[in-house]
């Protein structure tokens, strides 16, 4: 039975507008039947919880696949990135369960209501007295950073697709290696890096900063990609961003991440457990590494201890077989120069979905093409 998937909480409780939740909001609650179920446990199913957290024994249990009598929704604990908990009725039990294990999909207050018929738990806060939203990388008491409330404005329609790309260098560097193609955000390096020696609730860097640019071109994120050093900040996204948003990205591109000596952030932070989180919530997406020759080095062992290793350990092992690696002789920069026009142009998932790459004007086949 599950409260998380080997992702850490983070917080205790999240405070809902209207003030501290009192837990006395659901007994008065008309309870609805909703389009939604149990989903994503691996056949384990969910605790029903006395409060919207983990602090307490569970008083109840859900199956996978069961959908309960919904009461009304409140802000709690944050699990795998998602601090909406349900309050439901389910055999004769009344509590709360993470929505983190469910199939609902929504960006905020309103849409979660308008969709499944679900209110938010007590009076909700007035439209025209929106909190203060805390800027991105910033804590925020009443949401995670770049997290919508029940406030946030909508537009009539979502911005377009686009891509963003983790550089490993910053523009006042004596060569940024800025991207050719324009479409794509640049992020460069000071604006998303993190220290891997920081606890895991504080990496946040990576996935504020891909938030704030998106917000300012505005795109909506698709794509993400990373070269070099710049695959921290891929991995980082899929560790911290809400499932609504982890469902928009399709396609993730890594282009020569490394030795195992350049692997241990990967090792400190679950890497592997990141990108395993984002192609188990998104069945449509898959991810490709381009593999030049530092990242071939003892026949790809980096990749194979801090990524793979992980992916195919425990529930959802068969997400790897939506992750290709296309190996090149290529040296790590001339792997970026010839790799960064496939950000752009999606590269397939199968093992002959590996394109021919151009460097120094000359074509340069894929010598492999591989699952994990």
């Amino acid at each position: 039975m599950l409260d998380f998937n080997g992702q850490e909480a983070r917080g205790a409780l999240a405070v809902v507008c209207i003030g501290i939740i009192s837990l006395v909001v659901a007994q008065g609650a008309l309870a609805v039947s909703a389009p939604i179920h149990i989903a994503g446990t691996g056949g384990e199913g969910v605790f029903i919880r006395p409060e919207p957290n983990t602090s307490q024994p569970a008083v109840g249990w859900m199956p996978e696949g069961a959908s309960p009598d919904f009461n009304c929704f409140v802000w709690g604990q944050d699990i795998g990135g998602v601090p909406i908990w349900f309050n439901v009725n389910y055999n004769g039990v009344n509590g709360y369960y993470a929505s983190y294990f469910d199939d609902s999909s929504y960006h905020s207050n309103e849409e979660l209501t308008a969709k499944y018929g679900v209110g938010l738990c007590g009076s909700p806060p007035p439209a025209t007295s929106p909190p203060p939203t805390a800027p991105a990388g910033a804590t925020n008491p009443t949401a995670p950073a770049g997290t919508p409330t029940a406030s946030t404005p909508q537009s009539s329609a979502p911005p377009p697709p686009g891509a963003i790309y983790f550089n490993p260098f910053s523009r006042d560097d004596r060569n940024p290696h800025t991207l050719t193609d324009p479409r794509t955000v640049d992020i460069e390096r000071k604006a998303w890096e993190s220290h891997c020696t920081e606890p895991r609730e504080n990496l946040r860097n990576p996935y504020s900063a891909a938030v704030a640019a998106a917000k300012k071109k505005p795109i909506t994120i698709t794509t993400v990609a990373g070269w070099s050093a710049g695959k921290v900040g891929v991995w980082a996204y899929f560790r911290e961003a809400l499932r609504s948003e982890l469902q928009q990205v399709n396609y993730a591109l890594v282009i020569d991440p490394g030795s195992l000596a350049h692997m241990d952030c990967e090792f400190s932070h679950d890497a592997g457990g990141a990108f395993k989180r984002w192609l188990h919530v998104n069945s449509k997406a898959h991810l490709v590494i381009i593999a030049g020759n530092l990242t071939q080095r003892a026949r790809a062992f980096s990749i194979q201890n801090a990524y793979f290793n992980s992916m195919r350990e425990g529930p959802y092992a068969d997400v790897t077989s939506r992750v290709l690696v296309c190996n090149y002789p290529l040296g790590h920069e001339p792997s970026w120069q010839a790799a960064q026009y496939w950000i752009e142009h999606q590269i397939g998932s199968t093992t002959s979905s590996c394109p021919q790459l151009s460097f120094g004007g000359k074509p340069v086949p894929a010598t492999a093409g591989w699952h994990p």
